[in-house]
């Protein structure tokens, strides 16, 4: 059964909000392992999104009144409109926000007052410096030549490098084949002064005049065949050269615009950075540093917006007092029951 008004007097002078949640989330608990009837269950659903309702602190008269407004006359629970509340909770979400509050994983409530839209307006000014620094750090990476062109200059070198080595072959060539024709115009005219009279002699110089000739003619063909592969290089150098060249053309072009958009993420980045001093001055040490905490613990956001009732960083429906105590703008920071950010509302 649920507390008496005996004992709800019994209770200390105010009841925080984080006492009123885990009151509300060890009700439920029960209500659900007990198995009770309908209406009954209907009743400690009624009084536990009763103490939910609350917005601040409630005083023991105060908490009398919402007693005597749930339980009735006869001390029975009565569902007062709060049936529909079983579709939307269900007690194992209870038993973690029990677990939550039990090991003090939320904050508590009240305390120094705070610029909570200051505290939004610095999340929302750190969320775009980090912004720009990964933007910044994207175009550093897009400024390093792309493969594409690594892979061209490297086909143009190589290309170059054959066609240096055709040509090497081919003077080569073409010198030896100049030196053996003069070789062999020395050989032909002692053949022909008659300077020459031994029969050995003249067949052993006109044999070694054939043999040049030969060698010649095979050297002359690598000659031929090294100019022909030569010029087949540079026309293949050339397209390639202009493939380079297009790539090239097109990356500097890119490089001019990244450039142009690096320079510009930087010159938002240190306007933000003045801003975040200036309003950090503003804000106070105390607050700031909840908010570092938050952020380290919070995946990076420490304030979430509430948004068509629910917190715009874990999606989760907020209680109507939670929604109503954001919206005061007293300067106490409220946070979601779910992930401990905390909340604004505009």
């Amino acid at each position: 059964m649920p507390m008496s008004l005996k004992n709800s007097r019994m209770l200390s002078p105010t009841i925080s909000k984080i006492d009123s949640i885990t009151i509300a989330s060890r009700m439920i608990i029960k209500a659900n392992s007990m198995k009770l009837s309908l209406p009954r269950l209907d009743g400690y659903f009624a009084i536990a999104f009763t103490i939910l309702s609350f917005p601040v602190s409630v005083s023991p008269e105060t908490h009398s009144q919402w007693r005597q407004y749930t339980i009735g006359s006869n001390g029975v629970p009565s569902c007062r409109g709060w049936r529909g509340g079983l579709q939307y909770f269900h007690a194992r979400d209870w038993r973690r926000l029990d677990s939550l509050h039990r090991q003090r994983k939320l904050p508590e409530e009240g305390g120094p007052v705070m610029d909570i839209a200051g505290l939004y307006e610095l999340q929302k000014i750190d969320l775009n410096m980090d912004k720009a620094r990964r933007r910044v750090a994207q175009i550093r990476r897009k400024l390093e030549e792309p493969e594409e062109l690594k892979q061209a200059r490297d086909a143009v070198a190589t290309q170059r490098r054959e066609v240096e080595r055709l040509q090497a072959r081919q003077l080569d060539a073409e010198l030896n084949s100049r030196q053996l024709a003069e070789r062999i115009e020395e050989s032909e005219r002692r053949l022909m002064s008659g300077e020459v009279r031994n029969a050995r002699e003249l067949e052993a110089l006109q044999s070694s005049i054939e043999s040049m000739k030969r060698q010649r003619a095979q050297i002359e063909e690598v000659a031929m065949d090294s100019m022909q592969q030569r010029e087949e290089h540079q026309r293949q150098l050339a397209e390639q050269q202009a493939v380079l060249a297009r790539i090239e053309s097109a990356w500097l072009a890119q490089k001019a615009t990244l450039e142009e958009e690096e320079t510009k993420y930087r010159r938002i980045y240190v306007q933000l950075k003045h801003q975040r001093q200036r309003l950090s001055e503003r804000l106070g040490a105390e607050a700031l540093s909840l908010y570092t905490q938050l952020v380290e613990r919070k995946a990076g956001i420490a304030v979430a917006a509430v948004q068509n009732g629910a917190c715009s960083a874990c999606n989760m429906a907020l209680p109507t007092g939670v929604i109503s105590h954001a919206r005061m703008g007293d300067g106490t920071p409220v946070y979601c029951p779910s992930c401990g950010r905390i909340l604004f509302a505009a």
